[in-house]
């Protein structure tokens, strides 16, 4: 995505981390881990919802395994690992 002229904050470990760059940086769309070392990230989510960046949640849970509240922004697909 850098070199596409993208700009990139983070990679964050936990949900505090995200939420002061959520607060302090102007982002234009965040790629949002399910779980951020143990925490889920659904205080996250609803920040970038009440500030208006859009975002995509990324996990390898299944969709029925995410937070209701989340299932809109989830993208599900199974991977093909036959080789």
């Amino acid at each position: 995505m850098e070199g596409q002229g993208c700009l990139i904050e983070g990679p964050v470990g936990t949900t505090t981390e995200a939420l002061r760059i959520i607060d302090e940086q102007p982002l234009d769309g965040v790629l949002l881990d399910l779980k951020l070392h143990g925490e889920v990230g659904v205080s996250v989510a609803r920040r970038l919802r009440c500030k208006g960046v859009p975002f995509v949640v990324v996990t390898a849970y299944a969709a029925d395994a995410v937070d209701p509240e989340l299932r809109h922004d989830f993208i599900s697909g199974e991977a093909d690992c036959s080789g």
